[in-house]
């Protein structure tokens, strides 16, 4: 019998407080910037199971990416990116898609952005 990974993996995002509302995982839509095909930053290797989510708590928007491993040097690139669209970044070992396998780091819209409401 073969295992239902999406299933799971919805289910485990149910559990941090999370519900996924898309695959589109170009943060800078949070920020209400457009995603440049070539030029953005959410090109990064990094952006490995993208994915847009609510947070059940407040219903904010967040995009988190789910890599397996980084590099210091691209984890700086995408934080001072974010940081310079208007965005937060948090890190954390909590990953709905592979946990134990792979780590989060998820983009918030600051306070009063388009989709911060």
């Amino acid at each position: 019998m073969s295992r239902d990974y999406q299933a799971e993996h919805r289910a485990r995002a149910d559990d941090l407080g999370l519900r996924q509302t898309s695959i589109g995982s170009c943060p800078r839509r949070l920020a209400g910037k457009r995603h440049v095909l070539g030029e953005c930053w959410c090109e990064s290797r990094l952006n490995d199971h993208g994915r847009r989510y609510r947070r059940t708590r407040d219903d904010k928007p967040i995009v988190m990416w789910e890599p397996y491993d980084a590099y210091g040097r691209d984890l700086t690139e995408v934080i001072s990116a974010a940081e310079a669209d208007g965005l937060r970044v948090h890190i954390s070992g909590a990953s709905p898609w592979n946990p134990g396998g792979t780590f989060c780091i998820a983009f918030i819209p600051q306070s009063g952005g388009p989709d911060a409401a």
